[in-house]
């Protein structure tokens, strides 16, 4: 009864969000958002109570303390408009009922077009950013779980001749704290609080241009529903909090601060996003994935790749077909226990 009252929640939110954009692409932060591996990708993002060895702490950073072996995983995406991807994990368990990630998450754009102020081209230059994240999640009860994310993230500007703008600089700090509730063997509920603390600070050689980036506070609830051996459905829901600043007496909508202005988090009406997923296993060695996010669909599947007598590699990948007309995109990850 209580796990069709959830399911029976989720439905409902879908059909009111499912006209609605994500509201909070244009903010910082937006580099993390786009999935960091490609069952995520594939899934629709919806995987805040299912288990994604390798990758777990990007969906929900509770989902470590069910870490048995020691996981790596390694993801690549070459995207189109020369965006790239690249995300590098390591997990394990801590006896005697605990589990610690370590994770370098890494995005960026080549080939951007430089202009000046009054728009003559310059020279290109790229741009690029990293993630290091530490997580820590332990077993409470059976039950009960509970994880930490501890994120630092720098950012880089390179122009042609692989020369950094050394008199630019970025910063970011942030936390995730996530919870996962476990019903019963084939019903288990994610809660999650993305950026509980987070910001990012640039710096200029004229300090003047000194500023603070506030990053989206995101409240993601979920669930992930066993239906059987070979059908795997799960779904979420992504709250925004969005960062209001005030400037000279006045409380506009934006993402930075100077001279300590007053910041302040709202939610807006429309701030609602839902993510859906379906894995089906057709057979030991292959999956077959399918995802909604908002109204834009993900597809994708899953290998297991035997290399020696106990220990298997397993390749993921998904397509984005470009929702944007911004062209097509592939996406490949790779993960193993031992």
């Amino acid at each position: 009864m209580y796990k069709n009252f959830v399911i029976l929640i989720f439905l409902i939110a879908s059909n009111i969000s499912l006209l609605k954009s994500d509201i909070i692409g244009g903010y910082s932060g937006s580099e993390t958002r786009y999935g960091s591996n490609a069952r995520e990708f594939a899934l629709g993002g919806a995987l805040i109570a299912s288990q994604n060895s390798g990758f777990s702490q990007f969906s929900n950073p509770a989902l470590i303390a069910d870490v048995k072996e020691r996981e790596i995983g390694i993801s690549f995406f070459s995207m189109s408009l020369d965006r790239f991807i690249q995300t590098y994990v390591y997990n394990m368990h801590l006896p005697p009922k605990a589990g610690l990630g370590i994770a370098i998450y890494r995005s960026g754009t080549k080939n951007i077009i430089g202009r000046d102020q009054i728009g003559d081209l310059t020279q290109n230059f790229s741009n690029s950013k990293i993630y290091g994240i530490i997580t820590f999640a332990i077993n409470f009860t059976e039950n009960f779980k509970l994880g930490l994310n501890f994120k630092m993230s720098k950012s880089f500007l390179i122009n042609v001749g692989d020369i950094y703008f050394r008199d630019i600089s970025d910063n970011g700090i942030g936390i995730d704290l996530g919870f996962l509730y476990k019903n019963s063997d084939n019903f288990k509920i994610g809660i999650r609080l993305k950026n509980l603390i987070g910001k990012n600070r640039w710096k200029y050689s004229d300090t003047e241009k000194n500023y603070s980036i506030y990053v989206p506070k995101i409240l993601s609830l979920g669930f992930k529903h066993l239906h059987s051996k070979s059908f795997t459905v799960v779904a979420q829901c992504d709250i925004s909090i969005l960062p209001i600043v005030k400037n000279e007496n006045e409380y506009n909508s934006g993402i930075y601060a100077q001279n300590n202005n007053e910041i302040s988090f709202r939610m807006s009406k429309e701030s609602l996003l839902y993510r859906f997923g379906i894995e089906y296993e057709i057979n030991k060695l292959f999956k077959f994935r399918i995802g909604l996010k908002s109204d834009k669909l993900s597809s994708g599947f899953g290998m297991s790749i035997p290399i020696i007598k106990y220990y298997t590699i397993l390749l993921d990948y998904a397509i984005d077909p470009g929702h944007e007309k911004e062209g097509i995109s592939h996406n490949f990850s790779w993960r193993i226990k031992f």
